[in-house]
């Protein structure tokens, strides 16, 4: 019988350790947050490896924070969305490596903007770091062909400042000199116009 309950004080005093130790685990923000930057260079063409992209991740809130212009995203810059004010004060900043720029993230919420200089593109986001998750994988997508400034494509906001819109064509009006708008009259007809009577005698 002590045997037993020795034995079973045992059981308890290992299952006391592991649980202390399950709630004293140690939690970790430091994630290696890894962008494989794409482009596509026409509507429906395959999307192949760009070169050349740079990123930076700020510790900041989209819903306050904003990337207010191409020349801001590659110097890494936000703007506040209430008072205007800029702040350059990114945590990483990194340059692709091979097929991969990869940003440390070591606290949440991340902000994320990624360039690519040679077609003049960015995109960014907001994301959380999730606790005790050392590699997050992503992916971006340029599109120089897009016919939109400004779109959403996943969780990426993404910019193209170049683009312009074409000006709308304004509609032909007709010349009253060459006939038109006239048709099927001919310019002796006398037809749809007034024609005194002759004065009688």
């Amino acid at each position: 019988m002590r045997r037993f309950r020795k034995g079973l004080f045992a059981l308890a005093a290992v299952a006391f350790v592991a649980m202390l130790g399950g709630c004293f685990k140690k939690v970790v923000l430091d994630c290696r947050y890894n962008i494989r930057p794409y482009i596509q260079m026409e509507s429906g063409g395959v999307a192949t490896l760009t070169e050349g992209v740079v990123a930076y991740a700020f510790m900041a809130d989209t819903t306050q924070w904003t990337v207010a212009s191409y020349e801001d995203a590659l110097n890494g810059v936000l703007t506040s969305k209430t008072t205007g004010e800029k702040r350059s004060d990114a945590t990483e900043r990194a340059v692709q490596q091979n097929d991969t720029v990869a940003l440390q993230l070591k606290a949440t919420p991340a902000t994320i903007i990624v360039v690519d200089p040679i077609n003049k593109l960015y995109g960014w986001r907001m994301t959380e770091v999730a606790e005790n998750l050392p590699n997050l994988y992503v992916s971006i997508t340029f599109r120089p062909w897009s016919v939109k400034k400004v779109y959403v494509e996943g969780p990426w906001r993404m910019n193209n400042e170049a683009y312009v819109a074409p000006e709308p064509e304004e509609p032909e009006t007709p010349d009253p000199d060459n006939g038109e708008g006239n048709e099927g009259s001919d310019g002796d007809s006398n037809e749809g116009q007034y024609t005194p009577a002759e004065p009688l005698d």
